[in-house]
């Protein structure tokens, strides 16, 4: 838990807040939720940046290698953006102004952002971030 960083945290909190975000109501007079507003793809692409933002989180947490953490923020940045991309059009298709479509649009760009801000690993003092440089070659004779 002592690797995790601020952008990492924040990953894994949005995940979270993205998946009970969307049972806000998105439109309409029946006040339809955005896991029935958003049509089985786009249910499918947010189901997938909720499961990569916790899974940015926890691969970080566990310490896995540096090349598992940054495929899996890579992965989850891609279907956030994606993510974020559906509800905003849901967002400004909604005729009716229901607050859920925004919430859960802030939350999506939130969640892209964080996910791609925690791929930016800068810590040289950390055990897999450690770098021997090899043995100087010979001068070649002259």
């Amino acid at each position: 838990m002592a690797r995790l960083r601020p952008f990492d945290w924040a990953a894994g909190v949005l995940a979270v807040a993205l998946a009970v975000a969307m049972f806000l109501p998105f439109q309409g007079a029946d006040r339809a939720s955005g896991w029935s507003s958003v049509g089985w793809a786009g249910v499918i692409v947010v189901a997938l940046a909720t499961a990569g933002g916790a899974a940015t989180w926890l691969t970080i947490a566990l310490g896995r290698s540096v090349s598992v953490q940054i495929i899996t923020a890579t992965g989850a940045s891609v279907a956030a953006g994606i993510a974020t991309i559906v509800v905003v059009i849901e967002a400004i298709s909604a005729d009716d102004g229901c607050y859920g479509s925004w919430v859960v649009s802030l939350i999506a760009v939130l969640l892209t952002v964080a996910c791609w801000r925690s791929m930016g690993d800068e810590r040289t003092d950390a055990a897999t971030s450690v770098y021997t440089p090899p043995p100087p070659r010979p001068a070649p004779p002259q």
